[in-house]
Order: C-alpha cells, then sequence, then structure tokens
C-alpha cells in the first residue's frame, strides 16, 4: 500500500484536509448536541457512564474544543497527529461508555452505538497513520 506522503503535494494536502475537516465536523456535531439550547432543552438525566464523570453539557465544551483543535491542524501540520488522537481517544472513551451502559445500567442496545463509535476510533486512528509518517521512519520503509 502506497502511503499518504508519497501521493502528489496537492493531492496529499486535499487528503489531509479532509481528513481532518470531516473529523472537525463531527466532533463540533456531537459538542453542538450535548450543549443546551436557547429554549431551555432538557436532556434525559443519564444516558452513559461518562456523565457520572461530567454533565453532557461540559462534555460538550470538550468535543466543541476538540473541533477548535482539528481546525487549527489544517494550519499548523505538527499538531495534526496530536489532534487526531484527541479525537481517536474521545471515541474510544465514548464508546467504551456506551459498552459499559449496555452492561451495567440495563441499556439493551447501547453496545450497537458503543461499537460503533470504537469502529469510528479506529478508523480515524488507521487514517492518521496513513495521513502523517511519523517522525524519524525511514521514507523508503519496510
Amino acid at each position: 500500500m502506497r502511503h499518504a506522503t508519497q501521493l502528489p503535494k496537492t493531492q496529499y494536502r486535499r487528503l489531509r484536509t479532509i481528513i481532518l475537516a470531516t473529523a472537525a465536523i463531527m466532533s463540533g456535531l456531537r459538542g453542538l448536541a450535548y450543549i443546551p439550547s436557547v429554549n431551555g432543552e432538557q436532556r434525559a438525566a443519564s444516558l452513559t457512564y461518562i456523565e457520572t464523570w461530567l454533565p453532557l453539557s461540559v462534555w460538550g465544551w470538550v468535543w466543541l474544543s476538540g473541533l477548535a483543535f482539528l481546525v487549527a491542524s489544517i494550519l499548523v501540520p505538527r499538531l495534526a497527529i496530536p489532534s487526531m488522537s484527541v479525537f481517536v481517544g474521545m471515541h474510544v472513551l465514548w464508546g467504551t461508555s456506551f459498552v459499559m451502559s449496555w452492561l451495567f445500567l440495563d441499556t439493551p442496545t447501547s453496545w450497537i452505538t458503543g461499537s460503533s463509535i470504537i469502529g469510528i476510533a479506529i478508523f480515524a486512528a488507521v487514517l492518521t497513520i496513513l495521513m502523517e509518517r511519523p517522525r524519524g521512519l525511514d521514507p523508503k520503509g519496510a
């Protein structure tokens, strides 16, 4: 498989921007979903284990800061790996929380959501590896 950094420069930049922008949009949408609307919309008391640590509105701001970090990484390439790592970590945390809710909170279909979110994390991790060659690696690599 050809590494993304071996693509022509314009194709590589376009691919990188698409990956980072998609992750940013996903983070932003999730963040907005967890912040109460101006109409004072109420949320369910508890959806997953993650809400026992912080209220959903706080998690919303965490996701929105991920959006800002990912947008910054489009402009500052050295931020791409750290910002995508945070994106992957948040998805693993969120997915695991849904799976734990299935196991311990009597929510029979949470495993479906949890496994899908963990799948997104795996895809994002693989895309990050393909998008950015780690420093110090031989470009001809094995």
